[in-house]
């Protein structure tokens, strides 16, 4: 070399840059938990909506069922009302007296009327599911009775459930005095 040479410059080393690796792990799992981030706040957002609407609808559910209670004391008390207006206007008495066998008793049906009634009677025994139903003629003033001849021996509960075409229907239950 010549001194007239230049000297030569040394640059300094920089260290090559390193490339990032494909496929990285970290990558990938930080992509997955902030997708499962987000669809656990989706999933929690739609169940306090749907929780919110079981509320109102349990609420609404309740007040309906209120409403019903309340119109299922009117029909009674109404109920109630139109039998005992039937009882008063249908001119049949009941009459129950100790069957003449001593077994049970046996029913009289009065007609309080002059002029001769048709009734339907339903005969039921609630211990049994036993069932039966007889139409009687009633005479004007007259009595029929339906006893152990006729193969009913009354016992206290059962019902006894009288209708008749212009004055409805009226029920009796057998007592035990």
């Amino acid at each position: 070399m010549t001194d007239d040479a230049a000297p030569e410059l040394e640059l300094p080393r920089v260290a090559p840059k390193k490339k990032p690796k494909k496929g990285s792990g970290g990558t990938i799992a930080l992509l997955v938990m902030l997708a499962a981030i987000g669809f656990a706040v989706y999933e929690n957002r739609r169940a306090e909506g749907l929780s919110e609407s079981l509320a109102q609808a349990t609420a609404r559910t309740e007040q309906i069922q209120k409403q019903m209670n309340s119109q299922a004391q009117e029909l009674k008390s109404v109920a109630s009302k139109y039998e005992e207006l039937a009882r008063r206007n249908l001119p049949v008495s009941i009459i129950f007296r100790p069957a003449v066998s001593g077994n049970g008793l046996t029913t009289f049906f009065k007609n309080n009327a002059p002029a001769p009634i048709e009734i339907s009677v339903l005969l039921t025994n609630p211990a049994t599911d036993r069932r039966r139903e007889v139409n009687l003629n009633l005479p004007a003033n007259g009595v029929q009775s339906i006893g152990e001849p006729e193969g009913w021996v009354f016992a206290p509960g059962h019902h006894i459930k009288v209708t008749h075409a212009q004055f409805g229907t009226v029920e009796y239950i057998v007592s035990d005095k």
